[in-house]
């Protein structure tokens, strides 16, 4: 939320007033996240393993992701880590059948 810091998960965000974002989230009665974009071997990752730690069910879109793969596997080998760590995988088609 911060245009001037790097991060690789939203989760390291704070609101405007300081509410950690994941708090953020829990007082407008968020449970479940859908999580998607780039890359999935970093962002998604970090992403995701946060959101799962913080309690959220969490919904990797498949379809809607893109790895960097520097080398090459690094996106397979990221979503093996995000199941294995809670997450569910789906296609935007999964949802929308």
């Amino acid at each position: 939320m911060d245009p001037g810091e790097d991060a690789y998960s939203c989760f390291q965000a704070e609101t405007d007033d300081g509410m950690p974002f994941a708090a953020a989230l829990g007082e407008h009665g968020v449970s479940r996240l859908f999580v998607g974009g780039l890359a999935t071997d970093y962002c998604v990752r970090v992403t995701v393993l946060d959101a799962l730690k913080e309690g959220f069910e969490v919904v990797v879109l498949e379809d809607a992701s893109r790895a960097v793969d520097v080398k090459p596997g690094d996106g397979e080998r990221a979503m093996a880590e995000m199941i294995a760590a809670g997450a569910r995988r789906v296609h935007l088609s999964d949802l929308t059948a």
